[in-house]
């Protein structure tokens, strides 16, 4: 016979509440999971979901969404309020951006100066990274000047930290 569990998770970590979801729903077939949240990231609402969660309701849920979310899941349906809704499609959309970012970012450059790209971020000075690729210590700042001009950035410090926070580097 189906249940219902409404579970209000403030102050448990998503890490635990994960695969606690994810054996209750394993454990019990007809459970039907209800997550009324204040503070979960839609990356671990997306997770959940997928664990097997039948509805989530976010802190500003009115009444009447609980009663709606109560009633869709009881009729084997999935719910979410609009404004969970919203909150994960623009998750996605960032995720989505994200990645088409990262990827386009990685085609601007070529494999020498990704090569070049990831010695610099490692920390090897000029003469190193000639020695080690075979090249000149011309070449190498020729193919650092063409990176920085790429991304309009003015110092290696500033190249190394933008390369980290776009993946460019295999670190």
């Amino acid at each position: 016979e189906d249940s219902v569990l409404f579970l209000n998770p403030s102050g448990f970590p998503a890490e635990e509440l994960i695969p606690l979801i994810q054996n209750l729903v394993r454990e019990n077939p007809c459970l039907k999971v209800i997550i009324f949240a204040v503070d979960l990231e839609m990356a671990d609402v997306k997770k959940l979901f997928e664990k097997g969660i039948k509805a989530y309701v976010g802190k500003n849920a009115s009444s009447a969404e609980l009663k709606e979310a109560f009633t869709e899941v009881l009729s084997s349906k999935i719910y979410m309020t609009d404004e969970a809704k919203n909150r994960l499609v623009h998750f996605v959309c960032e995720v989505e951006d994200a990645e088409i970012r990262i990827h386009k970012l990685s085609t601007e450059i070529t494999r020498r100066e990704r090569e070049v790209l990831n010695l610099v971020c490692e920390g090897f000075r000029t003469k190193k990274i000639a020695d080690q690729l075979g090249i000149s210590p011309h070449t190498v700042e020729c193919h650092r000047r063409n990176i920085m001009h790429k991304f309009n950035i003015r110092n290696t410090a500033n190249l190394i930290k933008f390369a980290r926070e776009n993946h460019l580097t295999e670190r």
